[in-house]
């Protein structure tokens, strides 16, 4: 409050005896100001917790629902690798079968008449024989064929869960049918 009493309180006379209390309403306006300065921080820093803990909260619930269709993916994908083994071993199971077949088909033909019975039986029965041997002597095929029953019941499960959905409601928008069904 230098200020006023310097060249300034010169120049409006009778000032000198109203400087304490002009002195005491400039600090008390002062400290007002602060007081208002620091309520509005407190209320800016209110709302701001409360949108915080309200994205928090947002937050949350999305981590819940991605943590949901993560479950439900892990469970579809071992229920599908129960169909894709359960795939697997009967193309292993055509494979054997198909060889000896096509070449049962092939040397019955008539073109292979020049073909001596004997040389048809023995090549029948190799071709039977070769097919099983390398492909059931796999151990990863044997084991694949003790899990059986767990893949079984696996792809029953995953096929029980896949929806059918008519080819006209596809592509019918928001009102057609929900491929992926809402959990209990």
């Amino acid at each position: 409050m230098g200020w006023l009493e310097g060249p300034l309180g010169a120049e409006f006379p009778g000032l000198a005896g109203h400087l304490g209390t002009f002195a005491t309403e400039v600090d008390h306006l002062e400290q007002l100001s602060n007081g208002l300065a620091q309520a509005a921080r407190d209320l800016v820093g209110l709302r701001t917790a409360v949108e915080s803990n309200r994205l928090a909260e947002g937050a949350n619930e999305l981590g819940r629902v991605s943590n949901r269709i993560a479950a439900l993916a892990n469970t579809s994908n071992l229920r599908m690798l129960g169909v894709a083994y359960i795939a697997l071993l009967l193309a292993l199971i055509s494979a054997v079968v198909l060889i000896p077949n096509t070449a049962a088909t092939i040397l019955g033909m008539p073109s292979a008449a020049w073909v001596p019975g004997l040389w048809v039986d023995l090549v029948l029965v190799v071709l039977a024989i070769v097919p099983l041997a390398v492909v059931f002597s796999r151990p990863w095929v044997r084991r694949m064929l003790h899990g059986w029953r767990t893949y079984e019941s696996r792809s029953a499960e995953g096929l029980a869960d896949l929806p059918e959905v008519p080819a006209q409601t596809v592509n019918s928008g928001p009102a057609a049918e929900r491929l992926i069904r809402e959990g209990p």
